[in-house]
């Protein structure tokens, strides 16, 4: 049942009702990693603006604060609270140019790993529909990242 959602998560409907490949929509790995980049680049600024809310912790506690706001992460993955935590300490740690331990929460990954999947099997099984709209819309911001990124370039 598994392997037959993921080829089935391999293709979608466009409006029209043709067939397209998910990675049509996101055909150019390079550009792809620089809109996750570019997201990831809006965050952080975020973080900063909003006072390095983590900044007063030493090395040692940050890091443990990461670990433990991953496990959360893990065991509820669509809390947008536990996600901006996690996300908040990991740019901390990034700022003060620290290595995240990610040998000690390879557990944690997994099972967080596992979850996304399933929710992601579950939505395309039982809300194809929603499944298709949001990678779109995912497709759409991407193609607008693109344009910006060109028009910045030319």
């Amino acid at each position: 049942m598994r392997c037959a959602m993921v080829l089935r998560r391999e293709q979608i409907s466009n409006p029209a009702g043709e067939k397209r490949k998910i990675g049509e929509l996101f055909d150019d790995e390079s550009e792809l990693l620089a809109w996750i980049e570019s997201h990831h680049m809006d965050r952080s600024a975020q973080y900063l603006r909003c006072g390095r809310s983590f900044s007063h912790l030493t090395d040692t506690k940050l890091l443990k604060c990461w670990e433990k706001s991953l496990k959360a992460l893990a065991s509820d993955p669509f809390s947008k609270n536990i996600r901006n935590t996690e996300s908040d300490i990991r740019i901390e740690i990034e700022q003060r140019g620290l290595e995240l331990p990610f040998g000690s929460v390879e557990g944690s990954i997994a099972v967080l790993s596992e979850k996304l999947m399933e929710h992601f099997d579950q939505e395309l099984l039982y809300h194809p529909q929603e499944f298709q709209d949001a990678v779109e819309a995912a497709g759409s911001e991407f193609e607008a990242f693109r344009r910006r990124k060109n028009r910045v370039q030319h």
